[in-house]
């Protein structure tokens, strides 16, 4: 699910995390007669989520500084 979401453009990958959010929480509203482990999974989902926004964010900016580094050498003159 991850790779789905780091594939998406910023906005949509916000509003995909959102709705997955939004979709757990209202699944456990929805039911009153919910199991705990049931509870603890619709927070895993929850909180897997975000982590996926957070690490497909860092993964950009990871690639911008390799693209800075990259540029960065091409620039210095070849040793002969």
């Amino acid at each position: 699910m991850s790779r789905q979401l780091a594939a998406l453009p910023m906005t949509k990958r916000q509003n995909r995390t959102s709705a997955i959010i939004t979709a757990s929480s209202a699944n456990l509203s929805s039911s009153t007669n919910l199991s705990a482990s049931a509870v603890n999974l619709a927070e895993f989902t929850t909180a897997a989520a975000a982590i996926a926004v957070s690490s497909a964010t860092a993964g950009g900016s990871q690639r911008r500084r390799r693209a800075l580094r990259r540029s960065r050498y091409d620039r210095t003159e070849p040793v002969s």
